[in-house]
């Protein structure tokens, strides 16, 4: 068999990374050179800004060819800043460049990344008959949003469709009446450090600060902890960016919590795993959550998690056993369960150890080998 060709279609990528679907592309991509016989060319279409017409062409690690359509987020307090209004116009921008482009397209496979590329995806598939495999990484837009039909679209009209965890796919499958959807889980690198790192006396989180995510509970329940006098040493670093960032530094300040509380906004992968590998305990509070791959990074790195009882993170953590689940939206369960982490360091480790044996089931080498196999069977299906 020739060298396999394919096509990512992300709305997020390498370098810089603005949520989790771009570092799971990138790492997915690494791991495929690595293992497989490929020629990767990635497409990025950043839904958070408004794109130029003109996309940056580079070579990003790996030799994988990048054609990333960026730009700046010029309608900021127009009547234009509308999220669904950007990434639709951006597809467009960029399938006019696509289709200016075919003679260069000689793709065996197309993987679209959830809805954001869908033009893009739909054009691949329609005009030059390109099979897809389609990703969807969540389904957390309202029923009545254009966003749910989109992800709809993907499941009913690619040749493969993945959900990456089991709760996911049923939640799909019931949404949009469909059957045959796979589950592929995310994926995590391996820890890179052999020894144990010291631990530091402070808690982390990591990854966006929105609604669905439960920081105020997670605030509440942090709260409750060092007001009893025998945990105010502990912290807690909360890394990432988001629509409630200000409200939740706000509700820091009310709870009376501002100088045991840091937000560190931004960090980049590599970083946020060293802080993550000191912390005594890494919280995932989310209300909805398909997967959360800063939980298994925490596994990786032998720190304790605590998630809500949500989603993949059911699939991912045996309660008690590698990790403890806690009902969401529920602070006082949240908050008894980082003290008896704090209090027992016997049960934290055996937290950890138990983690960091049934992790491995999930990093990137295994992950990529579903994958490419699924593109395997999906061009023989189309021969």
């Amino acid at each position: 068999m020739r060298k396999l060709k394919i096509c990512m279609l992300t709305p997020d990528y390498y370098p810089k990374f603005y949520a989790g679907v771009g570092v799971h592309v990138y790492n997915l991509v690494k791991h495929l050179k690595a293992l497989y016989d490929v020629e990767i060319s990635v497409f990025v279409l950043r839904c958070e800004v408004i794109v130029d017409q003109q996309p940056r062409v580079f070579e990003a690690p790996e030799g994988v060819k990048v054609v990333e359509f960026t730009g700046n987020d010029d309608l900021a307090n127009s009547e234009l800043d509308y999220f669904t209004y950007k990434w639709t116009r951006n597809n467009i921008v960029a399938l006019e460049y696509v289709a200016n482009h075919l003679k260069e397209y000689d793709f065996d496979v197309v993987h679209c990344h959830d809805l954001f590329p869908v033009w893009i995806m739909d054009f691949f598939r329609r005009k030059l008959n390109i099979p897809v495999v389609s990703s969807i990484h969540a389904r957390s837009a309202d029923v009545n949003k254009i966003e749910d039909s989109l992800r709809g679209f993907l499941c009913r009209n690619s040749d493969a469709c993945v959900a990456v965890s089991g709760k996911l796919k049923e939640e799909l499958e019931n949404r949009y009446k469909t059957t045959g959807i796979r589950v592929i889980y995310n994926g995590v690198e391996a820890c890179k450090n052999d020894e144990k790192c010291e631990k530091e006396d402070y808690l982390t989180y990591c990854g966006r600060i929105c609604s669905t995510k439960g920081i105020d509970v997670m605030l509440k329940a942090f709260s409750e902890v060092v007001s009893d006098g025998e945990y105010k040493q502990f912290s807690l670093k909360i890394m990432g960016t988001g629509e409630l960032l200000e409200q939740m530094k706000v509700y820091a300040e009310e709870l009376n919590i501002s100088d045991y509380v840091l937000f560190l906004g931004y960090v980049p992968n590599e970083e946020a795993r060293k802080v993550i590998s000191k912390a005594r305990i890494h919280i995932v509070p989310s209300t909805y959550e398909p997967f959360a791959t800063s939980a298994l990074e925490a596994m990786e790195e032998n720190t304790a998690v605590i998630a809500s009882r949500v989603g993949g993170l059911q699939e991912m953590i045996q309660d008690k056993k590698t990790g403890i689940l806690v009902e969401p939206s529920n602070a006082e369960e949240l908050a008894t369960a980082i003290k008896k982490l704090l209090k027992d360091d016997d049960f934290r480790s055996q937290i950890e150890e138990g983690a960091t044996e049934s992790v491995k089931e999930f990093e990137w080498p295994n992950i990529a080998k579903q994958i490419f196999e699924l593109y395997l069977e999906v061009v023989d299906n189309a021969k």
